[in-house]
This record gives structure tokens, sequence and C-alpha cells, in this order.
């Protein structure tokens, strides 16, 4: 339980020579989270790095252990205070405490392994479910520092067999959880819409899902679904995969029509004879799919970043090296890359400056966007973007 959920009872009544105070309930500590990344479904908590360093990364479909069961709690008989004088004059009967709100669960809180959330308070959250997919009304809270190398707004296993709860985004009426068997993986809110997609899991005798031998894609759709409820597009992924094995989808965006994804390598990059971890950019405004263009392999199997007429994206695995690359949307060239310390697992912007997060890192690296934009020299000349990442000081 957290602090949030302390529930404080405090009754004062009078009782002819004398008034009984009753001390709060002292709340139940919370169990606490697995640190990351040694454990895949909750990351260490703000401002602690794992204890013995991150481990090498592994296999993506191995990275996924079961999250452990709640432990229960007992209260402790309330303690009396001694008794007080009376005041001089009676005190007003005093209402019942205002019932109160039901606190935000946080990862690795009071979740059963069977998903069904509770509050602090015990009761049940009302959910959506698909498959074993679980969806909670209320929002479960993801901290900053929850970022995976697998990118999914899940916790849970990639086995067909195993609960997942949802962590992401707050998920739309219209955005269903899953259909036949694909459940819901990713939600990213756009323009005029959200994107969302769907995935299947490994299970060898699950009808609908992947074979878990470590080198059989799973299955993945996109779709897009419009502000007022209507399923705008939706794409079969595999169907654009140059091979049915040793891929997978790491992330996606859309941008002015266009879908980015990357098909990026499941385990180490040779076992896909280097072919994988490129960016695939689809153009949706027609009726018929029409691939614009490949990138370069090995160049993504992170978040992708839209700025402007470029894409910012990194690519990097254990005994790989790490990088962040900078395409140009039109054309997918790459621009620019810069070297990082470890694989980039997110990316924020603010004003000129880029964050880049790091798998095991406690600190992201921070660059500054030059360029990015058409720019004036000191005589006043337009110059063209020429985008680039430089170290800040």
């Amino acid at each position: 339980m957290t602090a949030r959920g302390r529930l404080h009872l405090q009754a004062l009544a009078s009782l002819g020579a004398g008034v009984v105070l009753l001390a709060a309930l002292p709340s139940c500590a919370r169990h606490a989270s697995p640190q990351a990344p040694q454990a895949s479904w909750v990351n260490a908590p703000p401002g602690q790095a794992p204890a013995a360093g991150p481990p090498p990364m592994q296999p993506w479909f191995a990275q996924f252990q079961p999250p452990p069961a709640a432990p229960g709690f007992a209260l402790p008989p309330p303690v009396a205070a001694p008794p007080v004088a009376a005041p001089p004059v009676a005190a007003p009967p005093i209402a019942a405490p205002a019932e109160s709100p039901a606190p935000e669960v946080e990862p690795g809180g009071e979740a059963s392994t069977g998903l069904a959330l509770e509050t602090d308070f015990g009761q049940s959250l009302p959910t959506r479910k698909h498959g074993n997919l679980t969806i909670p009304e209320q929002r479960v809270a993801r901290g900053p520092v929850d970022r995976d190398v697998i990118k999914a707004d899940t916790i849970g296993t990639f086995l067909a067999t195993e609960p997942r709860i949802w962590v992401g985004a707050p998920v739309p009426g219209y955005v269903a959880p899953g259909f036949d068997a694909f459940e819901l993986s990713q939600l990213i809110p756009i323009k005029d819409g959200d994107l969302a997609l769907y995935r299947t899991f490994f299970g060898d005798a699950v009808q609908g899902h992947c074979p878990s031998d470590g080198g059989a894609n799973c299955r993945y759709r996109a779709r897009v679904y419009a502000h007022d409820g209507s399923l705008r597009s939706e794409i079969d992924l595999n169907g654009l995969m140059p091979s049915d094995r040793n891929l997978r989808v790491s992330e996606l965006t859309v941008a002015d029509g266009v879908l980015y994804f990357a098909q990026a390598c499941q385990s180490y990059s040779k076992e896909a004879g280097g072919r994988c971890s490129d960016v695939v950019a689809v153009d949706m405004r027609r009726p018929a799919l029409e691939v614009l263009w490949r990138s370069k392999f090995l160049v993504s199997n992170g978040p992708i970043l839209v700025i402007g007429d470029y894409l910012v994206t990194g690519y990097g695995f254990t005994s790989e090296p790490d990088f962040v690359h900078v395409l140009d949307r039109k054309t997918g060239k790459v621009l620019h890359r810069t070297r990082v310390a470890a694989a980039p697992t997110g990316f924020e912007v603010k004003d000129d400056a880029l964050s880049v997060f790091l798998y095991g890192k406690e600190q992201p690296q921070r660059f500054q966007l030059v360029r990015f934009f058409p720019t004036t020299n000191g005589k006043g000349k337009v110059l063209p973007p020429s985008p680039s990442l430089t170290t800040f000081k």
C-alpha cells in the first residue's frame, strides 16, 4: 500500500466524564518492486540504480518473467489513547468521515498473479479484458524510469498462457483491447486519433499464437482509430517483413499519413544474418498500401521520434555498438549518427535538447539538436537544415 492509501480514522465522542481518542491505523508497507533490469515486468524505483549493474541483454522473448504474487497483510490491533478530561461544554456530534478516493495503483503494487487489481481498500477495479490482457479502468501508473529495451505498454510475459496488465496511456473506449488471438501491446496518441499495435504471443499449443522456438515471427497488426471511434485503417505488418523468422516489431509511429515502424532483430543480429533492425515507411493515404522506403539494416531496434522532416531512432545490443541515428523522413537515408553508452530505450525533447535514455543507465545522455530546421547566419542568409547531434559540454 502506498502513502496515498493510508486510512486515517479519528473519532471523538463524549462519554460522560471522558473522551476516548482512537489512533489512526498504521498503514501497511507496499511490497517492494523488483529492480530493473533484473526483473522485466517492473523497473527500478526512481533514484535507485540496480545494485549489481545491468545484465547483458538477452533475446527479447527470454527477458520477461511472471510477476510475483502479492503478499497479504494483517492490521495490528488499535491502541487506545489515555483518557482526556471532558470539556465544560459537550462536544457536538461529529459526522462520519468522507470516503477517501481510491488511490492510484503503481506497478509492482497489490496486483495478484491473476491480475485482479486491488485498491488499498481491497476493492476490485472494473476492467476490460481480452485473452490474457487486463486493462483497468483506473489507470495503472508507470514511473519515468520504467523504460524497457523491448517496448510494450504492458507488464507480464510474452507467453500466450501468461497474464498481462496494461500500464500505458489510457485506452479510449473505441480502441479494442484485442481481437482473435491478438492483444493490444502499444498505444500511441497521434493527431486526430490513436495508433494501436496488436500482436500474438509465444505458445506452441495455443491456437493463433507463434511457436516458442525463439526464431519464428509472431504476428503484428497496426490499427489507426479516429477520435470518433471509427477504424481508419488496419495493416498486417507481417506482410511487409522480408522473412518469417528472427524479426519483431519494436516500435512504430505515424506522421502525415505515413507509418514508420522498426522490424528489429529478435536477438543478436548475426542470427538474422545482419538483415534486421531497419525502419520501414508505409504510405497509408492510398487504398493500396505502398512501401515508400526501407532504411539500412542495424539502424533501429528501439524508439522512433519524429522531429520536423527527420526521424531520430537508435540501435544497440549486447556486444554490439550502440548508436543514435537521424534519418531523412522522405528517403530513409541516414544523415547523422552518434555513439552512445548503451542501447537507446527512450527519447525526450525540450527546446533544442534531446535526452537519450539508455539501457541500464540511471541518467540519460543529453545532446543539442543542431540545424534540424532552417536557420539564418550572422549576415541574414537562410541556411537549409543539416541535422546533427552534439554533446552538451
